[in-house]
């Protein structure tokens, strides 16, 4: 139903910024490892 739809593009977009932030975290946690190595 409608309501199904809603929670479902709630959820993608959750999940979207969750997945932005995990590379942002690699991202650091690489130069970090590059700049101490």
């Amino acid at each position: 139903g409608v309501g199904c739809q809603d929670f479902r593009g709630d959820s993608g977009r959750e999940s979207g910024q969750i997945i932005q932030l995990h590379r942002w975290w690699e991202l650091g946690y690489i130069v970090l490892l590059e700049r101490y190595s």
